[in-house]
């Protein structure tokens, strides 16, 4: 037991010694070594620096140029579609006013108003109106044009002869001027010749006939008018033979074919036809076809693929 207790004490003994050597030792760290990193600068020649110089500036210059170029063509092109969406929107509006001022003029100017100096403006003698009248009405006008002072109308006005009232159609155009969104007649009205507004053109006024020996085209010119025939009936029925693509028309009589032109195309045949017609007054009139006939399989009759009222533009020149 006394040979333990020494063991013990001799142990705690040399802990403790241990600890006391190591609470008077100074723990000393490693220190880096300190290096000196010299920065070395590159040099650049002189005709380098002012080459990079002037690309620098040549750069901020065009890019000035690009962004006033943009601002420009920005500030001109939006407010031209705005003045574009705007003036015709004005004109519009502008156009309605005048026709409705001229409605009410033309009305009072045909019928002889008493009220009629209230549309003229000041300086526009108007004394040979009332002296000179004759009895009269108004019953149609259309606009034809209407510039910045003057507007022109189509009128169709009934005079009184005696017991008698008789039609006249004439063109007249009427002066005027705008004042606060406001319009007055500003000159006498005045009629102008309907061959003002008539294109004048030259050219053959009758349509070519066409040389071909007898028989040509004669089994061509029967099945044109049996189709006519049939296009007046107003019944379907009638004119499927004919045609599967053209309706009947209703209402008017087949009088003649009046003139035949035939144009041969490789897979089928043109003709080109003047057909007159009559209403239920026997009023006749005339108007123009052009039809594409194709053959049945056997070549034995014909058939209308296609009709189009008038001659159609690339065979004007066949005809005129």
């Amino acid at each position: 037991m006394g040979k333990f207790k020494n063991f013990i004490s001799k142990s705690f003994g040399r802990i403790r010694s241990f600890f006391v050597k190591s609470e008077n030792k100074n723990v000393k760290f490693r220190k880096a070594d300190k290096k000196l990193v010299e920065v070395k600068l590159k040099r650049i020649s002189q005709t380098t620096a002012n080459r990079i110089f002037v690309g620098f500036i040549a750069g901020l210059i065009l890019l000035s140029a690009l962004t006033i170029m943009s601002n420009a063509f920005r500030a001109v092109k939006k407010p031209e579609q705005t003045q574009v969406v705007a003036a015709n929107g004005e004109k519009r509006a502008y156009a309605n006013q005048i026709n409705l001022f001229m409605t009410g003029f033309l009305t009072a100017y045909f019928s002889g108003d008493e009220n009629i100096s209230d549309y003229y403006g000041p300086g526009v003698d108007i004394r040979s109106i009332n002296t000179n009248w004759q009895e009269r009405q108004l019953t149609n006008f259309v606009l034809v044009e209407t510039t910045d002072e003057v507007a022109t109308y189509r009128v169709t006005y009934v005079v009184k002869q005696e017991d008698e009232w008789l039609s006249e159609t004439k063109v007249i155009s009427v002066p005027y001027k705008e004042k606060n969104g406001r319009f007055y007649v500003s000159d006498l009205p005045y009629f102008i010749n309907w061959d003002n507004y008539i294109a004048k053109i030259k050219g053959n006024y009758q349509l070519k006939n066409q040389d071909y020996s007898d028989g040509d085209y004669d089994e061509a010119k029967r099945y044109v008018e049996a189709f006519f025939k049939a296009y007046c009936s107003g019944d379907d029925t009638q004119l499927s033979p004919f045609s599967k693509n053209v309706k009947a028309l209703g209402g008017v009589k087949f009088v003649s074919v009046d003139y035949f032109y035939f144009v041969e195309e490789e897979k089928q045949l043109v003709a080109i036809a003047q057909v007159s017609f009559s209403d239920k007054f026997d009023v006749i009139f005339s108007e123009n076809f052009t039809l594409y006939l194709t053959t049945d399989k056997n070549r034995e009759t014909y058939h209308v693929k296609e009709m189009v009222n008038g001659i159609v533009e690339k065979y004007k020149s066949e005809v005129q």
